[in-house]
């Protein structure tokens, strides 16, 4: 898909076992790290999937866990 996420995720389809989530500093893109976008990406997860990102920002693991996901701090 082009073009803005948040039009686009609800029109995607998918079955993905992991995710990394590059969508630039939350701050400058707050749409693709919103709850919002992470509820469809928990629609379009297999069981059990895993998502992976350089972001620590708080609202991240907060929507991720609205979404549904786990989330923890890993080193690295």
């Amino acid at each position: 898909h082009v073009g803005d996420a948040l039009d686009a995720l609800p029109q995607a389809t998918a079955c993905v076992d992991a995710w990394f989530l590059d969508g630039i500093a939350p701050s400058l893109n707050p749409d693709m790290w919103s709850e919002a976008a992470f509820a469809h990406v928990a629609r379009m997860s297999a069981s059990g999937a895993v998502a992976a990102s350089y972001s620590v920002a708080g609202a991240v693991r907060r929507n991720l866990e609205a979404a549904g996901f786990g989330a923890e701090k890993a080193p690295g």
